[in-house]
């Protein structure tokens, strides 16, 4: 009877999300987190252009930018909240803005499983070096620059999860979000004893290399029950309170970072799925990787969860700013499949350039006209 009830708890699919426009709001390469006064302009120009739905960082490289009630009982009062942000809650400040513009604010939870980027780790692998990924060769993980926690550990699990559930229970925010790293671990990463014990008694083998088929299911699937329970505990909490996940393409999302996404649909765990179809080249090609998603998504079987997806645009990386006409023409080959929306990456596109986008997207109706 027990098992008949989890079954049926984690195939039950979630009511359909309202349309998604969104827009990510980092504190990298972006000036808005700088000051109260910078969060007000840009919560006003992300509803003016249109947008529904904001989705600020308030988790990178270690520290967090709201005061962390898990962070100080780990690291110290005095970084409770990442030092450049002392004395404020940019996280408060946002959502009190969005409120006032009528946005909703999903809290974007941006490193995840990642303790640092090029830092040795971070100030949470300083006081807790047995959080650390290992590789086969028992060096910690590190990956395009990002330095891992083990996301199999029960304690970094829990440690991300109370992170995750003090914002939900202490500010009105429509959902919680994980990305690429969240739940994810790099393909290499599993080696540490405690996570082979594991696999060898389930499985009564050792792990094989790293993209060994059996070694990276067991794998996907200790992060999808870990997904299970985290929104297990945020529905517990608030069961209004939407997960909001923005993983990588599949299959890659799978194959390099453990992220079974199609599973996450199958078993009802996610509310809206952003995959990064972050593609610099045409928009047909952009509508081409879109068919996938779909295809990988399983919209055939299920009409339905294409009101689960809106996927990330690449609006800005670096130097790279997308134009407004590609952006425009990657929204309609959404709306031409019937998605529910799309978040772009990130805000300081908008402004870019005299303001080029938000001024095409006001032009458009973009909020007004749902898109299209």
């Amino acid at each position: 009877m027990q098992q008949q009830s989890m079954q049926q708890q984690t195939t039950a699919q979630p009511p359909a999300p309202a349309p998604v426009r969104g827009v990510w709001l980092s504190n990298v390469d972006c000036e808005a987190f700088h000051s109260r006064e910078g969060i007000e302009t840009a919560i006003a120009l992300i509803a003016a252009t249109g947008f529904s739905h904001v989705f600020p960082v308030v988790w990178n490289r270690g520290l967090t930018l709201f005061p962390s009630r898990t962070i100080e009982a780990l690291l110290g009062p005095e970084l409770a909240i990442a030092p450049a942000w002392r004395g404020r809650d940019p996280l408060a400040e946002i959502v009190s803005a969005a409120e006032r513009h009528g946005l909703q604010v999903i809290p974007w939870f941006e490193y995840g499983f990642a303790g640092g980027h090029t830092i040795q780790g971070g100030p949470l692998l300083a006081v807790r070096p047995d959080w650390a990924a290992r590789n086969r060769q028992q060096q910690l993980v590190r990956r395009n620059g990002f330095e891992w926690l083990n996301g199999f550990d029960p304690a970094v699990q829990e440690f991300i999860s109370d992170l995750i559930l003090e914002v939900v229970r202490t500010y009105p925010v429509a959902g919680i979000q994980g990305d690429d790293r969240l739940p994810a671990q790099p393909v290499q990463a599993g080696h540490d004893p405690a996570t082979v014990a594991a696999y060898l008694a389930t499985t009564g083998r050792r792990p094989g290399r790293d993209h060994d088929a059996a070694w990276t299911s067991w794998r996907c699937d200790q992060l999808t029950g870990f997904l299970l329970r985290l929104r297990q505990r945020i529905k517990a909490v608030r069961p209004d309170c939407l997960l909001s996940l923005a993983p990588g393409p599949h299959p890659f999302a799978r194959r390099e970072y453990l992220q079974d996404w199609p599973s996450w649909l199958d078993q009802g765990l996610v509310d809206l799925l952003h995959p990064q179809l972050y593609l610099r080249g045409p928009a047909w090609a952009y509508g081409r990787l879109l068919d996938h998603s779909l295809s990988a998504a399983g919209v055939q079987a299920d009409p339905s969860r294409r009101q689960r997806l809106a996927p990330g645009l690449l609006l800005k990386v670096g130097d790279h700013v997308a134009s407004p006409e590609r952006i425009w023409q990657c929204i309609e080959a959404n709306r031409a499949r019937s998605v529910n929306g799309e978040v772009l990456f990130h805000y300081e596109g908008l402004v870019a350039n005299g303001a080029a986008c938000a001024r095409l997207l006001q032009q458009k109706g973009y909020g007004r006209s749902g898109g299209s």
